[in-house]
């Protein structure tokens, strides 16, 4: 005689079983959730202002592929710096007016090798560069090329501005030509980039505290690195290492020379602080960022060529200290915005409307 099965008892004993096992796995769940909320609690504290277009038009890290990533730094950044660099402590040239063999390598590496770069690079991956807007981190060159060719075309071809005679109005008019130009390009880019222009716009309608709050913040930033950069700089300055110039800032003293003009203070209002950041954002943090396939790697070539970009024609390397503050604390506040360049042009105007302040103030 088999002993008899009491199917209700088993029964019962699965349905514990069952319930025992279904509320471990959902303490485990809740603890999970908790320590999630926890941790994303933890990280929002270091990030800005959700968006509604942070849903709708999230930023892409990894827009592009790795041929184009490295296709980019290789040919835009990296061997116009190396060919600087060579130039200018190899052969002790730290000037475009250097004669005809310098000119020529002036054109072909800094100018010439990008444009082959991005040509390229926009036949490897179109639609990375048209639809989700990565050709940004080559709107800045390519305007600021174009407006060169027409100050050189319609002004000193046509003697329109006697450069030894009037330098500061021929830097002046030459200033605003540029920054207009590359302006216009920024505008193609954000007309042609339904997420950025979604992104710009929910900035200023749901975020406007959360923009001033991180701007000053990392204003401080900024000039917590300024001192410690300067300091080297100053050390750098005092030594023959390092320093191929009388210890003056091509670009500053362009600056400089402006100020002293009626135009040229209008140039700087409107360009220094308002038409230049925009148009170097646009460019330097959200086309980078666009086009370079890591987020970190992204962040590198952005602290890198913002401030090669001031000094490569030059060359004057010792200055580079006086734009590193910048460039380490922009793209960093560029990846806590998710990819938001609305907050990095806030900070980039703020900067620039307190150094042309004090530049006019000690000019004049």
């Amino acid at each position: 005689m088999f002993p008899r099965c009491d199917n209700k008892l088993i029964k019962n004993q699965s349905e514990q079983q069952y319930h025992s096992f279904f509320n471990k796995i959902s303490n485990a769940n809740h603890q999970t959730d908790g320590n999630n909320k926890v941790k994303n609690s933890k990280l929002k504290f270091f990030q800005t202002k959700e968006l509604t277009s942070d849903h709708d038009f999230p930023f892409n890290f990894k827009n592009t592929n790795w041929f184009v990533t490295i296709i980019y730094l290789a040919t835009f950044i990296l061997i116009p710096i190396i060919y600087s660099f060579v130039k200018v402590y190899g052969y002790h040239i730290d000037s475009d007016d250097a004669g005809a063999p310098w000119t020529t390598l002036n054109l072909v590496l800094i100018r010439l090798v990008p444009i082959i770069g991005m040509a390229i690079v926009f036949i490897i991956d179109w639609k990375a560069m048209t639809k989700y807007g990565a050709w940004a981190a080559y709107s800045h060159f390519l305007f600021g090329f174009l407006s060169a060719f027409i100050v050189v075309l319609f002004i000193e071809q046509t003697n329109l501005i006697d450069q030894e005679k009037n330098l500061p109005l021929f830097s002046a008019v030459s200033f605003l030509i540029q920054v207009v130009i590359q302006f216009i390009g920024s505008l193609i880019v954000v007309f042609t980039n339904k997420g950025l222009r979604k992104q710009i716009k929910a900035t200023f309608k749901e975020a406007k505290m959360s923009l001033l709050l991180w701007v000053i913040t990392f204003l401080i930033i900024v000039a917590i690195l300024n001192l410690i950069f300067n300091t080297i700089s100053n050390a750098v300055n005092q030594t023959n290492f390092f320093v191929t110039d009388n210890g003056e800032s091509s670009n500053q003293h362009q600056l400089e020379l402006m100020a002293t003009t009626p135009l040229g203070i209008f140039a700087l209002i409107l360009g220094s602080i308002f038409l230049a950041p925009i148009n170097e954002e646009i460019s330097y943090r959200y086309g980078t960022f666009s086009i370079v396939r890591y987020k970190w790697l992204g962040y590198f070539a952005s602290a890198v060529y913002f401030p090669a970009m001031h000094i490569i024609s030059s060359g004057d390397w010792n200055h580079i200290f006086g734009y590193l503050g910048m460039s380490l604390a922009a793209p960093l506040l560029f990846i806590i915005a998710r990819g938001n360049t609305t907050y990095t042009i806030g900070l980039h105007m703020l900067i620039n409307t307190i150094a042309t302040i004090s530049l006019l103030i000690t000019v004049n």
